[in-house]
């Protein structure tokens, strides 16, 4: 089967609060990502002659920028996002949301939000945040 590259032009990046409500913030970002790793534990014993590991637990992180919008600022700021007791979640398509496109999901703690304001240059914002749980990979319909 042939590999299908994508242009990450129509990336889907929201965010839902434990309360349900939505923030798209694909209308102002540029770039977007998810760092996924496994831990591994060490369960090498006398006799071995290498290190041997088994996977232990998943983390992650990740981040978006792109152009800053007030609207963003007072929305994330708010107690249902930054700071909440009760993890929002991440919802990324990285292809888009047409049925047959990868959706990942995951709770997140949101670790940063910095806006910079260059002289001669758009005001942008960087957001960074922490997995906290499982991550799920599934497909839109």
């Amino acid at each position: 089967m042939a590999v299908l590259f994508k242009s990450g032009r129509t990336t889907v990046l929201k965010l839902v609060s434990a309360g349900g409500t939505t923030l798209n913030l694909s209308s102002g970002l540029s770039d977007s990502s998810i760092d996924r790793t496994m831990n591994t534990a060490d369960v090498t014993v006398y006799g071995d002659g290498a290190m041997a590991y088994i996977a232990a637990l998943g983390d992650g992180s990740g981040s978006a920028s792109g152009i800053y919008a007030s609207t963003y600022e007072r929305i994330l700021s708010g107690s249902s996002w930054w700071g909440a007791s009760t993890n929002p979640t991440l919802r990324w398509s990285p292809h888009s949301t047409v049925a047959g496109n990868t959706l990942i999901t995951a709770p997140i703690v949101i670790t940063s939000f910095n806006v910079a304001s260059p002289v001669g240059d758009k005001v942008s914002m960087d957001l960074s945040w922490q997995i906290s749980g499982a991550v799920t990979s599934t497909i839109h319909t």
